[in-house]
């Protein structure tokens, strides 16, 4: 990460060359997935191939052409609609609510005058229990295919929250973490029997099922175990110290969906790739190229708070509310007028 970081220091000076550098990231993502692929999507549907590979990379190139092309936000919200509404039908739920919240954001901060952060939040929340309300409904009567509805249907059986039913593994990562919270376990495989004991009973009393079948999906096919977070299972394999730069990592993706008006005409695409990076890092194990995305991230938080304190440094200084005493001004002297000569004054000055 360190690696990645120095390069695009050195190689992108400003916001266009960094986020010219993720778009060539995005580029052979979208390459490599097409032509060669992994074990997720080689063989497998356009649903797959799309959820385990191409969404994120080609929503960042389709938002850069935009972005290139034109400065009205408007092109980028029908942009991230449609993806959302692409990745809904093709069961990859969670993108589409990052392309959803990307667009509320860039409607709240891209117009004249920028909506405050505190409505933008409010009109977050709106937005996300608004998706969340509609895709489960529809899902689960079958509007939107076969597949969602199962899932819907099964996660519907552990009696909780859609998202800690679609993402179950935080009740093993947080019992871990607390089993061993300074060095943590060195690799999730060396989670003993006991902990995951503890993690059930954490699970149930969030609500979980007896009867779900939580602790299958805590681990992969091939027997390792998944605690599919990048900041959970940094604290709970390498302790504190581990977790320490994913967090920051947290704080910078939340500073670039917060729609940075620094930004500019990039405002769309900085604020999807900030959600998307708070996501992964949340929800999401390492993947391909996973690594470089966050190293852009870090740049481009980093880079919009230099210029953001320029700015602020180079502004004039506000004045005082309170006026500043004035002296009155001195009366002056009237101005002699001259008298207005006609013909009549010439002719007596003559006479005289």
């Amino acid at each position: 990460m360190a690696l990645y970081i120095v390069g695009i220091s050195v190689l992108a000076s400003s916001l266009d060359e960094i986020l010219a550098l993720l778009a060539g990231i995005s580029l052979g993502t979208v390459g490599f997935y097409v032509v060669l692929g992994t074990d997720l999507t080689t063989g497998g549907s356009l649903a797959d191939i799309w959820k385990y590979g191409l969404a994120p990379p080609m929503t960042v190139l389709v938002l850069y052409v935009i972005a290139s092309k034109t400065m009205r936000p408007w092109w980028s919200v029908l942009a991230l609609t449609g993806l959302a509404g692409a990745s809904v039908l093709l069961n990859y739920r969670s993108h589409a609510l990052i392309c959803v919240l990307a667009a509320v954001v860039v409607l709240c901060r891209g117009r004249r005058g920028p909506m405050s952060r505190v409505r933008t939040a409010a009109a977050l929340a709106v937005a996300g229990l608004a998706f969340s309300l509609v895709v489960t409904s529809l899902g689960a009567n079958g509007t939107l295919g076969s597949k969602l509805q199962e899932k819907v249907e099964l996660q519907a059986t552990a009696h909780v929250s859609p998202l800690l039913a679609g993402r179950t593994e935080p009740p093993l990562s947080l019992t871990a973490i607390a089993a061993r919270p300074l060095l943590g376990w060195g690799n999730a495989d060396q989670i003993d029997s006991t902990t995951f004991a503890a993690a059930r009973r954490f699970a149930s009393e969030l609500g979980f099922a007896r009867s779900y079948p939580i602790e299958y999906l805590w681990r992969l096919p091939n027997g390792s175990v998944s605690l599919h977070s990048i900041i959970l299972g940094s604290w709970a394999e390498g302790g504190v110290l581990a977790v320490l730069f994913p967090v920051w990592l947290l704080f910078a993706a939340m500073l670039l969906a917060s729609g940075p008006l620094e930004a500019g005409r990039w405002m769309p695409l900085v604020i999807t790739v900030g959600f998307q990076a708070a996501w992964d890092l949340a929800f999401s194990p390492w993947s391909y190229n996973l690594a470089a995305v966050c190293a852009i991230v870090a740049c481009l938080a980093v880079r919009l708070t230099i210029h953001r304190r320029r700015v602020r440094v180079s502004a004039p200084p506000h004045s005082s509310s309170r006026p500043s005493p004035r002296r009155p001004a001195r009366p002056h002297a009237p101005t002699p007028v001259e008298p207005a000569y006609t013909g009549r004054h010439r002719l007596l000055e003559e006479s005289q």
